[in-house]
């Protein structure tokens, strides 16, 4: 942010009930759609099967031997960081609606462990970045980025975990 605004911190971050309720609230649809991207059924969708194939292959092992606290902090980590680096930073940089698009569409290539990761990355990136803009708070899009990365690597930790006592 400041190389290119001359400011380190061009966005908002403010710790308040609204931002926080908004993002408890904005964080139950992908928590939801984490459990269908988990569930029976989406293992026998080729492109899904593929795409927990890889991650198994890329973060498996890593994921497998952390504890649920590790999960959370690791969750938050990418939460934070990664919402400061694409929402405040590059979407801000960007501008509103075109900065919406750029910041996504980063997000989404940077997550592209495969061709269907990279769609519903930059779909959540969307989701963040409108987050950001209707509440004009990066206190929301870190709360459901963190929330949803703490369920959903939970539940593949606990997917791989029973796999391997089979």
């Amino acid at each position: 942010g400041y190389l290119f605004l001359s400011h380190p911190f061009p966005f908002r971050l403010v710790l308040d009930t609204q931002g926080l309720l908004v993002g408890l609230l904005a964080t139950v649809p992908m928590v939801l759609f984490t459990f269908a991207l988990t569930s029976r059924i989406a293992a026998r969708i080729g492109f899904l099967r593929e795409m927990e194939g890889k991650l198994k292959a890329y973060l498996g092992s890593g994921i497998r031997a952390m504890t649920i606290q590790e999960i959370i902090l690791l969750s938050a980590a990418a939460g934070v960081g990664e919402e400061i680096l694409f929402r405040g930073v590059l979407q801000t940089l960007s501008g509103s609606v075109w900065g919406l698009w750029v910041a996504s569409v980063i997000f989404g290539l940077l997550h592209a462990v495969t061709p269907a990761y990279f769609a519903l990355a930059t779909l959540m990136g969307l989701y963040l970045g409108a987050l950001y803009i209707a509440t004009n708070n990066l206190l929301a899009p870190i709360l459901v980025h963190w929330l949803y990365d703490t369920v959903a690597l939970y539940l593949l930790r606990r997917q791989w975990l029973k796999e391997d006592e089979e």
